[in-house]
């Protein structure tokens, strides 16, 4: 026996409430092949186990140390579930549903079919939940890794968990949840309506891919990506700086108390800040801007666009298109750079503490004072000041500055 791994057929019927694979410390493993029916459990050893099952083992499968391997073949089925314990262990689920535990190690877990639960625990994993509606959690770990765990959810309604130190989800197709703790974590959530939910990870990255997705993050620096579908982002604590780049479709970007900069692209987006700092872009597409309290910038990009700068001094861009620009409490700026600006209106402008600034714009004739440039630009329209853009060279565009007629002095633009 001695260097020699032993082999246990089995295609009948074995009764135990335990059966042992190790054969002595002398042993170099054990391998099982299982076509029939085992009432108990199956336990390895200290060397380098293998299981293949065909069949059924009702009391589970606790393979020890080493760098084992259990693999289910057409629809063998563990009901105890399989634990690889210490080692870089293979464990290969069936078409059935499957409960694998990696363990302590480098582990491959593959679920195949079925509504599958797989387990990394302590190591840098590499989960696969294939086909049906599965659980991944790749486990804990309190020191760096070189690559982490990586789950791969599949197809099917997924939930993935990263615990570790560093961890890598990608939920594929189906709606899935994905809960993300690691100190550095990496999502990519796939098609589908899925769920991420950043809530301890002081380093994180999340790829909503296609879908109506929910992101939330409660922790760290993160950088979400929206994608295609209608996406609903959340900034949930004062701790977080967040980078969201929300992708086309109508998305709600909303930050509770973080410093955000968020890029609403194609749709109707609506992007939502705190009392922080917050930087707005809504893009393409008629979007709303509220910055509410702190020092934002507000940008409209292209579309009918509303801005609200909210308490703080604020500097609001409309850009292109027929924006309503609304400054709110303290001194704001709306600054004016491209060449075609649109029709825009100023509501609530507060003279002596809002200004606008054209410092990127030349006049097209010389103007011996900033008042004669100021009677060429402004004119008195039913109670409204209105302001011609054309006045300077190459630009075209209107603003009307509602309620303001005949407030209008060189101290309120910055030329």
């Amino acid at each position: 026996m001695l260097g020699q791994t032993v082999e246990v057929h089995n295609s009948g019927k074995i009764l135990g409430t335990a059966i042992g694979l190790d054969m002595g410390a002398v042993s170099v493993g054990s391998e099982l092949h299982n076509s029939g029916e085992i009432e108990g459990g199956v336990f390895g050893g200290a060397g380098v186990d293998v299981v293949q099952n065909s069949g059924v083992i009702t009391g589970g499968v606790q393979l020890g140390a080493g760098d084992d391997s259990y693999k289910a073949l057409g629809g063998g089925r563990s009901f105890g579930g399989v634990h690889g314990g210490d080692g870089d262990d293979s464990l290969f689920g069936s078409r059935q549903v499957d409960v694998l535990y990696g363990g302590a190690g480098d582990d491959l877990i593959v679920g195949g079919g079925g509504r599958d639960r797989l387990f990394g625990g302590e190591g840098e994993d590499l989960l696969v939940g294939g086909r049906g509606n599965d659980l991944l959690d790749g486990g804990t770990s309190t020191t760096p890794a070189t690559y982490g765990d990586v789950m791969r959810g599949g197809a099917g309604n997924d939930t993935i968990r990263a615990d570790g130190y560093l961890a890598n989800a990608y939920g594929g197709a189906g709606d899935d949840k994905i809960t993300l703790t690691t100190f550095v974590a990496n999502a990519y959530a796939g098609s589908g309506n899925d769920n991420v939910t950043v809530t301890g990870a002081p380093f994180s990255s999340v790829d909503l891919g296609a879908g109506d997705d929910v992101a939330t993050v409660q922790a760290g620096n993160a950088t979400i990506l929206g994608g295609a579908g209608n996406d609903r982002i959340t900034i949930a604590a004062g701790s977080v700086n967040a980078f969201v780049q929300a992708g086309e479709g109508r998305d709600r970007i909303e930050n509770l108390g973080g410093t955000m900069v968020a890029q609403g692209q194609g749709g109707a987006d609506r992007l939502i800040g705190s009392g922080g700092s917050d930087t707005l872009d809504g893009g393409a597409g008629n979007d709303k801007l509220f910055g509410n309290g702190g020092v934002d910038s507000l940008f409209g990009g292209t579309g009918r666009d509303v801005l609200r700068g909210g308490a703080g001094d604020d500097f609001l861009f409309g850009r292109e298109g027929n924006d309503r620009l609304f400054g709110g409490a303290d001194a704001d700026t709306f600054i004016y750079s491209v060449t075609n600006e649109g029709a825009d209106r100023i509501i609530g402008f507060e003279d002596g503490l809002d200004q606008f600034d054209f410092s990127s714009y030349t006049p097209g004739v010389l103007f011996p004072t900033q008042q004669a440039l100021v009677d060429a630009l402004v004119s008195d329209v039913g109670g409204n000041a209105v302001i011609d853009l054309s006045v300077f060279a190459g630009i075209t565009g209107t603003i009307t500055v509602i309620g303001a007629a005949g407030q209008m002095d060189p101290g309120d633009f910055i030329f």
